[in-house]
């Protein structure tokens, strides 16, 4: 497995978490943590950064909107 594979994969699944309206935000997040880490350490921080800047938005996200179904879930319930 590549790590743009395990990138991708990571992208997907927060994608499937967080709904469609959040991706620029997430996006944006992500690319600012892979810069910023990336001049850092490397090439190698750019992925690291990137999954830390999504993932940091993603449960800041989470902490301010609390537990709110969204896509299917809120379909479903």
């Amino acid at each position: 497995m590549s790590w743009s594979f395990l990138w991708i994969l990571g992208f997907f699944a927060i994608y499937l978490l967080l709904g469609t309206k959040l991706m620029a935000q997430l996006l944006l997040w992500a690319i600012l943590g892979g810069i910023i880490v990336g001049l850092m350490i490397g090439q190698a921080g750019i992925l690291l950064g990137t999954a830390a800047g999504a993932l940091s938005f993603a449960a800041l996200y989470r902490f301010q909107n609390g537990r709110q179904p969204s896509g299917r879930s809120a379909v479903l319930q």
